[in-house]
């Protein structure tokens, strides 16, 4: 959907250009497909995290993180983005952090109403970032250096982040309408 310039995500995506090629050549899987697996390996996680095995639940997380960004690079590599595949993806993205992030907070990991907040702020920035392009991808990630300085931690930059994002992709917004509107009136 977006290209980044970010040097860490050129490598990650050089690094699972092997498994995407295999996944999509050697199992037949679209990136749909690929989501949806990547969504359903997020529940398992989120499961985890309800039996408070949280550790198991992280690298259970970075396997549906993996999927994500298969999903992606599948669909740029062989031409099959479609407007559906991405909203069903941002639907399952949403989703699963939704449910991690409660299901932190039913087990007492974190606060009910920081989680409540971190997935507004993650909704706020999402509603705007199609259009604004911009995205600061601090979401489910931050969660693994959340295990070692605390979930609550991880959830405030989550939340602060994203509402960051959301304020400025409004910015970026507001600046874009107002240079079409004095574009006109010139």
């Amino acid at each position: 959907m977006y290209k980044y310039n970010f040097a860490i995500a050129r490598k990650v995506d050089r690094l699972l250009l092997p498994i995407a090629k295999f996944f999509h050549k050697g199992l037949g899987l679209t990136p749909n497909n690929l989501s949806v697996i990547s969504f359903l390996v997020g529940l398992a996680a989120v499961i985890l995290v309800l039996f408070q095995k949280v550790e198991i639940a992280l690298v259970i997380l970075l396997i549906s993180l993996i999927f994500d960004g298969l999903d992606g690079i599948v669909a740029r590599l062989y031409n099959l983005g479609t407007d559906k595949g991405e909203k069903l993806e941002l639907i399952f993205d949403r989703t699963s952090e939704g449910i991690i992030f409660l299901a932190l907070a039913v087990r007492g990991y974190v606060d009910l109403r920081l989680a409540i907040l971190a997935i507004i702020a993650i909704l706020l920035m999402t509603t705007l970032r199609r259009r604004a392009k911009f995205d600061p991808g601090f979401k489910r990630s931050i969660l693994f250096p959340g295990y070692f300085v605390g979930f609550s931690l991880a959830l405030k930059v989550i939340f602060w982040v994203n509402l960051l994002g959301f304020i400025i992709n409004m910015l970026i917004l507001d600046y874009s309408r107002q240079r079409k509107l004095d574009s006109k009136t010139l």
